[in-house]
C-alpha cells in the first residue's frame, strides 16, 4: 500500500495540472495581496493600523479575492486528479494493479490522495496569510474598530478577539476536513458516469447549488464559500455544517461500499 501510495502521489505531483492549479491559487492570492495588503504596508504610524487579521484573504471581505478564491477552490483543486480513477479503469490499469494489491487498498490510495489534493487551496491560504503577516502588524482585534466582521454570534468569536492566531489555525484544519470531504464526493459517480467528469465536477456542482439554495431561501449559511472563510461573512451555523460534513461522509461511505461490490473494468 505504501508504494501505491507513493506512486499514485508521484502521478498527482508530476501531473501539469497540478501546477496550473497551483498557480491559479497562487495568482488570486498575490492579486489580493498586491490590492489589499501592500498598499497599506507602513501606514499605521499615525493612526490605528490595518493588521494581518483583516487584510489577509481569509480576513477581508472587501474585496472580490476572497469570493473568487473560497467559491472556485473545489473545481480548482479537482481537475489535476479527481479524474484519475475513470482513466484507470478506461485504460485496463486497474486490472493490472489488483494483481498486485488489494481491492480494499487501491480504494484507500484513492481516497487519501483526493482528500489531500485539498492542499492545493490550503497551502496559497497559508501563504498568503505568511505573506500579509511581513507586511502588516499582528496587532490583536479589537471589536470597537469596526474593521471585522466577526460578532459575539460568530463561531469562537470570542476566540478570534482574545486569542486570532489559535483561531486561524482551528479554521484552516476545519477547511482541510471539509475541504478534503468535498473532493472527495464525487469519487463514487465515478463508477456509473461514462465521460469521467462527475468526480471533477461535483464538488463544485455541491458548491454552486448550495449557494444557490441559500440565496433563494435567505438562509446564506448553507453556502460553503462563507463558513470556509475564517471572517465568517455570514456567521457560520454548526448544525448546518454538521448536516452537509454528514452527507459528504455518507458519500465517501457509498464510494468504498459501491468500489468493493462493482466489477472494476469497462
Amino acid at each position: 500500500m505504501k508504494e501505491l501510495l507513493k506512486n499514485e502521489y508521484k502521478r498527482l505531483l508530476g501531473n501539469e495540472k497540478f501546477i496550473i492549479a497551483l498557480g491559479i491559487n497562487f495568482v488570486i492570492i498575490t492579486l489580493q495581496i498586491m490590492s489589499e495588503s501592500f498598499p497599506y504596508y507602513g501606514s499605521g504610524v499615525f493612526v490605528y493600523p490595518l493588521t494581518v487579521f483583516e487584510k489577509w484573504i481569509g480576513g477581508e471581505n472587501g474585496s472580490i479575492y476572497p469570493s473568487i478564491f473560497f467559491l472556485l477552490s473545489p473545481l480548482i483543486v479537482a481537475i489535476p486528479y479527481n479524474g484519475t480513477l475513470k482513466q484507470d479503469l478506461k485504460s485496463g490499469y486497474i486490472q493490472n494493479l489488483l494483481c498486485k494489491v488489494k481491492r480494499s487498498d487501491y480504494l484507500k490510495v484513492k481516497y487519501i490522495v483526493v482528500f489531500s489534493t485539498v492542499l492545493i487551496w490550503i497551502f496559497p491560504l497559508i501563504i498568503n496569510y505568511f505573506i500579509t503577516a511581513l507586511l502588516l502588524p499582528t496587532i490583536v482585534p479589537q471589536a470597537c474598530s469596526g474593521f471585522f466582521s466577526l460578532t459575539n454570534i460568530s463561531v469562537m468569536g470570542n476566540l478570534f478577539y482574545r486569542h486570532p492566531v489559535q483561531y486561524n489555525i482551528i479554521w484552516i484544519i476545519f477547511d482541510i476536513v471539509y475541504g478534503g470531504l468535498i473532493q472527495t464526493a464525487g469519487l463514487w459517480l465515478t463508477f456509473f458516469d461514462k465521460n469521467g467528469y462527475g468526480a471533477i465536477l461535483l464538488p463544485f456542482v455541491l458548491e454552486i447549488s448550495l449557494y444557490a439554495i441559500a440565496v433563494s431561501t435567505e438562509i446564506y449559511g448553507l453556502a460553503p464559500f462563507t463558513f470556509l472563510q475564517p471572517s465568517q461573512p455570514i456567521p457560520a451555523n454548526p448544525q448546518i455544517i454538521a448536516v452537509e460534513m454528514g452527507g459528504l461522509i455518507l458519500m465517501s461511505i457509498l464510494f468504498f461500499y459501491i468500489g468493493r461490490k462493482r466489477e472494476l473494468c469497462i
